[in-house]
């Protein structure tokens, strides 16, 4: 398996973007809020629980 790459958001408010690697995921943010990310998450199928913050 290779490396997929999600945008979830691009714009004047905010980037983010999903780097899965098969093993893991990576969430790449750049100012959007944590419930905007949550709810793109959501919209894409992923399950909060898989996932550690960092802040």
């Amino acid at each position: 398996m290779g490396i997929r790459f999600s945008v979830l958001a691009s714009g004047s408010t905010g980037n983010a973007m999903v780097v899965d690697g098969g093993d893991g995921k990576v969430l790449i943010d750049a100012g959007l809020s944590a419930k905007k990310v949550d709810q793109l998450l959501k919209e894409r199928g992923c399950r909060r629980r898989s996932w550690m913050r960092f802040w």
